[in-house]
């Protein structure tokens, strides 16, 4: 309890000073309104104290209606009866008012408010409210703002509740706040900016500032005494301590709207760091402000809540000796003012701004060049927006380390303050961060005219400098480099993309480039700038959310330009050659297997709208790039980045290059994220190199192989699972392949064959997708498959037998049989074949191998029907004696081929892919081995 009751709150006169300060700046209010505006501000208690079906706002007859306190002065009903002749108002008492107050919020009638600021409307209602009245009013300030959109005046009403926010549970208060995490500082800007249009006052203005940390206490006593009727006022609570959390929210939610729009929010964000400075002793400045009212001042241009913040944050920047920041915070402040002092003032502005912001800016020392340069700012070009730029992002980054280092020295800070710093932080470093490729904003709604009518792009040519452009501002000629150098880059893109996304290109933009092969000519420039222009309609780079930045960017569109300023036929024009063939692959063209596609230059905007333009050069470029933009869509997450688009203008087989780059990213993002699985091997062709493709823990691999014998030797390694292959369907020489692989099924063994003219060719597919692959020259088929079919048979049986858990091992189904032959009409024909059935063992030989280690001895063991020849008897002439028996063995004495027709082998010779798990590509890869020896031996045998 208080001992004593503060003789102030008896006075009439505090409260009248309120009144008249508030009315003041509603009249402050209506000046800064063209006079068919001003019908707004007038009617606008009147459409919320009734309900009539003419006049704007009418939603139904049970829409709540009546203020508080509230009776339509002649003002309002005229303002009501020009809207509506028909309009005639009719006294009237709700027994229970819904609504208790109307209030303007924000810059109403200060110096910041100019003709384009909206307004921030509070429909504060009754406490318990019910829920489907609430709905019904909300449509109702809805059909409010179109009308009030009509007159060009952009309203936005939100409905509060005093005990809501007393208990701090904050609706979405102003499209500038952030809710119940900033519920004492909403209160702040509340109390020294809100304006009553209509209903109950504030109970805050009646307690003493010196009161204000017992403001609940007070109230209470005064109530209990019947010096107060609270019924009388709307009590929103008062402000004690703040927590030490509200300035890291605050900090957080201001530096999140300075990315965007710096110098709207740079002052807040000043104001912040001056209250966290004086922490814990904040002398916020709606004390500030009760403090003068009380005092007796009613000088509405010192009690102006804008004037108010500017003098706080200039007391604080100077103590600092801050005086590059001072001088950005007045910059802010005048801008945000938006009224030009350099030019004549206009008769329909309110004088009182025009003197209040000359006064200011003569004691700031600006003199008539600076408020030149400054009311000019929407019309600098890039060199001056440049340096404006800088001195933004120094600022921010500045107060995104003062944040960060104060949030780590408050140790009662939530995790959540952490991540929003966290993910705040992101957002900075995408706005302004710089890396590699990255392109760099520079406007940051600074200047709403860069564009130029010319830009030239310059080739340099510099012994032992790299290669490298320059773009300039207007036109020049060589030899001439007296046009302003904008920016250096890499290559033309990079300066293309820097220049359209900066908004220094538009569709009247001439482009020129100048270099010693005079490429690239200027249709290839129009074509890029069309391109862009076409893919990137609003290259806006910010504006985001933060909820954007919680996960990780994705792509949101992205175009590949190939061969910029570069013919790849060039080399061959020059000889005079014209190449044309069949071979019209643009990876691999003509019989030479040329690769056309030297250059790329990927340009990606990403959900954090960073913009990267990322150079890729030759057939490893290629991958590169494809690479980089899967990586951008985790595999394992299964959404497939946004299609590719490519470009190519450089030479006449410019379309044909983009199609094949496009359509090949295409396909890759149809097989791994839609048809196969991740492991799955996909075959390509580039110049005259092979590449086999696959994903790995989301990451893509490539292997080169530089012929076809060595591309299917990496085809038939053993694979620890079921692993498909897939063709590029370029790849048009080797069509029976993709028949084989379109064919491919896990635990089957599948085994090919066609004839040639230089003997009988032989694929076979295990269970795993491995590839086996023989050519037996001058050998039957007929008889080929009738070994196969028994050596295949018996490995199927043994690999079933010895199947041992843990290993991915699956049941084997029993070897099937096709001949490869080609159509007529060209496409390849599998044929089921059925093997002739086994003969009697009696009426071959069965040779069987078994393998095994010994230290590191690969050791075998032979057996040719029961007679067994080891490598522990014969040593290096193992083979040697068994084909030398199996001649023998022969009655005809003929050296036909030998075939192994069983092999089993110890774990201990398998490599470290296989898992220690024995497929049927192993015993097929050792039983080529040996029976190479075999019939080698064989060979020396019969020579000799």
């Amino acid at each position: 309890m208080l001992a004593t009751v503060p003789c102030t709150l008896l006075h009439k006169d505090i409260r009248q000073r309120f009144f008249a300060l508030n009315r003041h700046r509603l009249g402050r209010v209506r000046e800064s309104l063209r006079p068919r505006q001003r019908v707004f501000l007038d009617a606008l208690p009147l459409l919320f104290h009734t309900n009539h079906p003419l006049l704007p706002g009418f939603s139904g007859t049970r829409t709540p209606c009546g203020i508080s306190n509230y009776s339509p002065p002649v003002t309002a009903i005229r303002a009501g009866q020009s809207i509506s002749k028909g309009f005639s108002y009719k006294k009237w008492t709700p027994p229970i008012h819904p609504i208790y107050g109307l209030f303007l919020m924000g810059s109403s009638g200060t110096v910041a408010q100019s003709k384009q600021s909206d307004f921030d409307i509070w429909v504060c209602c009754r406490p318990g409210l019910p829920p489907t009245d609430r709905k019904i009013l909300q449509d109702k300030s809805t059909l409010i703002e179109a009308w009030a959109a009509n007159l060009g005046i952009e309203v936005h009403f939100f409905l509060v509740d005093e005990e809501e926010i007393r208990e701090g549970h904050f609706e979405s208060l102003s499209r500038s706040s952030s809710g119940s995490a900033q519920r004492y500082l909403l209160l702040d800007e509340f109390y020294r900016t809100g304006l009553l249009v209509a209903g109950r006052s504030p109970l805050w203005w009646l307690i003493p500032p010196e009161y204000e940390l017992h403001y609940e206490n007070l109230v209470q006593e005064l109530s209990r005494k019947h010096l107060l009727r609270t019924n009388d006022y709307l009590d929103f609570g008062g402000i004690p301590q703040l927590p030490a959390a509200e300035f890291s929210s605050a900090a957080l939610w201001q530096l999140n709207k300075a990315i965007d729009s710096p110098y709207k929010s740079l002052l807040k964000l000043l104001l912040m760091e001056c209250y966290a400075s004086e922490y814990p002793h904040i002398d916020l400045l709606c004390r500030h402000y009760k403090r003068a009212v009380y005092a007796g001042k009613t000088n509405l241009d010192e009690l102006d809540p804008y004037v108010m913040m500017l003098h706080k944050v200039e007391t604080y920047l100077q103590h600092r000796g801050e005086t590059e920041r001072l001088e950005l915070a007045r910059c802010c402040f005048y801008f945000k003012a938006n009224e030009p002092l350099s030019r004549p003032g206009r008769a329909d502005r309110p004088a009182w701004r025009r003197q209040l912001l000359r006064m200011l800016s003569a004691s700031w020392g600006w003199d008539q060049a600076r408020l030149l340069q400054l009311d000019s700012r929407s019309e600098w070009k890039s060199p001056q927006v440049m340096k404006e730029r800088q001195r933004l992002v120094d600022q921010l980054t500045h107060s995104y380390r003062q944040l960060s280092h104060y949030v780590g020295t408050q140790a009662k800070q939530t995790p959540q303050t952490q991540r929003d710093l966290h993910i705040l932080g992101r957002k900075l470093y995408a706005a302004f961060g710089r890396k590699t490729g990255k392109i760099e904003y520079i406007n940051l709604e600074i200047s709403s005219n860069l564009r130029e009518e010319w830009l030239s792009l310059y080739q340099l040519d510099q012994p032992n400098s790299p290669a490298g452009w320059i773009l300039y501002q207007g036109r020049f000629t060589p030899g001439d480099h007296g046009g302003t150098a904008l920016k250096h880059g890499h290559n033309v893109t990079e300066l293309l993309v820097w220049a359209y996304f900066n908004g220094l290109i538009s569709h009247a933009t001439h482009l020129a480039a100048y270099s010693k092969n005079g490429m690239p000519k200027p249709v290839e420039l129009q074509a890029l700038q069309a391109q862009l222009q076409k893919l990137f309609p609003h290259p806006g780079l910010h504006g985001q959310t933060l909820d954007n930045y919680t996960i990780p960017p994705t792509i949101e569109r992205a175009v590949v330009f190939i061969n910029v300023g570069i013919d790849p036929m060039a080399h061959r024009t020059r000889q005079g050659i014209h190449l044309t063939s069949t071979q019209a692959d643009p990876l691999s063209y003509g019989g030479a297997r040329e690769n056309l596609a030297l250059s790329l230059e990927m340009v990606l905007l990403s959900s954090w709208k960073e913009v990267l333009v990322i150079p890729y050069r030759g057939s490893q470029g290629i991958l590169d790039c494809l690479s980089e933009y899967l990586r951008w869509a985790p595999l394992s997450e299964g959404q497939p980045p946004p299609a590719l688009t490519t470009g190519c203008y450089s030479t006449s087989h410019g379309r044909h290059i983009a199609e094949r780059i496009e359509i090949l990213f295409q396909n890759i993002v149809s097989c791994y994220y839609q048809n196969y699985p991740p492991h799955t091997r996909y075959v390509l062709g580039i110049g005259q190199d092979y590449f086999i493709l696959w994903f790995e823990n989301d990451s893509l691999y490539t292997e080169k192989w530089p012929s076809r014998e060595a591309l299917l030797k990496a085809l038939g390694r053993p694979q620890p699972i079921f692993t498909p292959v897939v063709l590029d369907r370029h790849l048009s020489h080797w069509a029976f392949l993709h028949r084989l692989f379109e064919a491919n099924l896990p635990g089957q063994v599948q085994c090919f064959y066609r004839t040639q003219s230089k003997g009988t060719e032989l694929f076979i597919l295990d269970e795993r997708g491995s590839l086996f692959h023989q050519i037996y020259p001058e050998t039957n088929a007929k008889t080929l498959l009738a070994h196969y079919s028994r050596f295949l048979d018996t490995t199927v049986e043994r690999l079933n037998l010895t199947l041992s858990p843990g290993h991915h091992n699956i049941i084997v189904d029993k070897a099937v049989y096709y001949r490869l032959r080609q159509s007529n009409h060209g496409p390849w024909i599998l044929e089921r074949m059925q093997p002739a059935p086994p003969p009697q063992p009696s009426t071959y030989f069965q040779v069987q191998v078994l393998g095994d280690v010994l230290g590191n001895d690969k050791i075998f063991t032979v057996f040719c029907d029961n007679r067994e020849f080891s490598a522990f008897e014969y040593g290096a002439d193992l083979y040697r004696e068994v084909a030398h028996h199996i001649l023998r063995q022969r009655s005809d004495h003929e050296p036909y081929p030998i075939y192994i027709t069983d092999l089993d082998l110890s774990p201990a010779l398998l490599d470290r892919e296989s898992l220690g798990s024995i497929q049927t590509v192993h015993l097929l890869n050792y039983k080529r081995v040996i029976e190479d020896q075999l019939n080698q031996a064989l060979a020396e045998l019969t020579s000799d």
